[in-house]
């Protein structure tokens, strides 16, 4: 190989890692954006954060971590105001130094070196056009371009199925199910707008799911024939003939792009980060306080975790106002046990605590904090039984609740109001016994 035919090699491959790095920088701005506005979201009001630092304590995210500093290595200058209701991400750019007197122009160009701003919604100043238009335009073996087309092609198309079926949850509460891919995919499109059927060989995807949140998404490959079996762990490979396998974990087994690995990915996930964002930026208001509700539930299953009840019924209740129809049976039940078990036992219980306290990372609520979880549990016990009437777990659940409490009238009228309508449930008197014998037990 000549000098000169080297010289040519760098060159092509500064010049692909180049436009890799512009698409890498967006991708990232993208994806912090997406965090700042779901924060918003779920919090009704922008986290307050003058650097990337600040924002990384505000907001704990493994997104938000990942994309603290530009692809290269400068932290991104970010300015997120609640008060003004805005916010503000920069780009140094590849010479490594900010020049804000630019970064009011509004423009679109080419270098690299150059700062880029997202402020809101939109880049008002960006090189990722240019990107996009010069990865077209990057000239290799036709066979070879084609081959990463259709790959880079494909694994966007899964990963726009992982999307659709989180939409899906999303927007109905629960995962698709269905007896076939077609049945699955009918229903994806009813709740997204870009739902492929197959993939870029013109293969139908394979698509399973079940109610439990587990998936699969597999593209037969170039070869068009799906494998009988799977890895047993995640992999990666060179051989496009091979099953391409998404579950709700992540990649199973995944493509390795062959000559153009850094961009390729550069240039799929850019795609995929930005599709993330319009999406959320497209949401309406009923989608917003459904994703607002479901990170009120996940606070309150991590306070839980951590033994602070009375935080999580208080997020569980917040859930209830925003969603008059909303009850979540298993997770209150699960909250409101401790406060309503009444089984009699010999080992003492120990004894109230006039302030509350941590032991190796759990919360030990004091007296009050006790009695007020209790009455939030037995409050959210009586909307549910309101939506949910035939269901005896809650009744039973709820005279318990209020038999420990020491309010035996109430406990009494909420088995009165189930045996009203099943009067030949034998489950309600088993129920008095039960309260009897604990009240019996607590008084002598």
């Amino acid at each position: 190989m000549g000098l000169a035919t080297v010289i040519v090699a760098a060159q092509v491959v500064t010049a692909e890692d180049r436009i890799a790095a512009v698409l890498e920088n967006a991708t990232k701005m993208y994806e912090i954006a997406t965090v700042i506005e779901r924060y918003e979201i779920v919090h009704d009001g922008l986290p307050r954060a003058k650097n990337a630092a600040e924002l990384s304590t505000v907001i704990d995210s493994e997104s938000i971590l990942a994309n603290l500093k530009d692809p290269w290595g400068t932290a991104y200058a970010i300015d997120s105001d609640p008060d003004r209701g805005s916010y503000r991400i920069v780009g140094a750019g590849s010479d490594r130094r900010f020049d804000p007197m630019s970064w009011k122009r509004e423009e679109r160009f080419s270098d690299p070196a150059a700062d880029t701003v997202l402020i809101n919604v939109q880049f008002t100043r960006s090189n990722h056009e240019w990107a996009l238009d010069a990865y077209k335009k990057v000239t290799f073996d036709a066979t070879t371009r084609l081959e990463q087309g259709l790959v880079s092609r494909t694994r966007v198309d899964v990963m726009s199925l992982a999307v659709a079926i989180s939409e899906y949850r999303l927007k109905t509460g629960r995962y698709p199910i269905g007896a076939s891919s077609d049945d699955l995919i009918r229903q994806l499109e009813k709740y997204s707008k870009h739902v492929p059927r197959t993939d870029a060989w013109g293969t139908p995807f394979a698509i399973t799911a079940s109610q439990d949140g587990s998936f699969r998404i597999v593209s037969a490959g170039s070869d068009k024939k799906f494998e009988n079996d799977s890895p047993l762990s995640a992999e990666t490979t060179e051989d496009y003939t091979r099953d391409l396998i998404y579950t709700e974990k992540g990649w199973l087994r995944e493509w390795r792009k062959k000559p153009l690995g850094r961009l390729a990915a550069a240039y799929s996930m850019f795609t995929f980060n930005k599709g993330q964002y319009e999406s959320l930026k497209s949401m309406s208001d009923d989608d917003k306080r459904k994703l607002r509700n479901e990170a009120l539930l996940e606070a309150a299953d991590e306070s839980y975790n951590k033994g602070n009840t009375l935080a999580a019924l208080k997020r569980y209740r917040d859930v209830e106002r925003s969603d008059p129809a909303f009850a979540d049976i298993g997770r209150l039940m699960r909250y409101a046990t401790e406060f309503a078990d009444i089984s009699v036992s010999d080992v003492p219980s120990p004894p109230p605590r006039a302030t509350p306290a941590w032991l190796g990372g759990v919360y030990l609520m004091s007296e009050s904090e006790q009695a007020e979880a209790a009455q939030l549990a037995a409050s959210s016990l009586r909307k549910a039984i309101t939506s949910h009437p035939d269901e005896w777990p809650l009744f039973e659940m709820l005279a318990d609740l209020e038999a420990r409490r020491g309010h035996i009238p109430d406990a009494d009228a909420v088995l009165q109001r189930f045996e009203a309508a099943h009067p030949r449930d034998v489950r309600v008197a088993s129920a008095r016994l039960k309260i009897d014998e604990f009240l019996k037990h607590t008084v002598r």
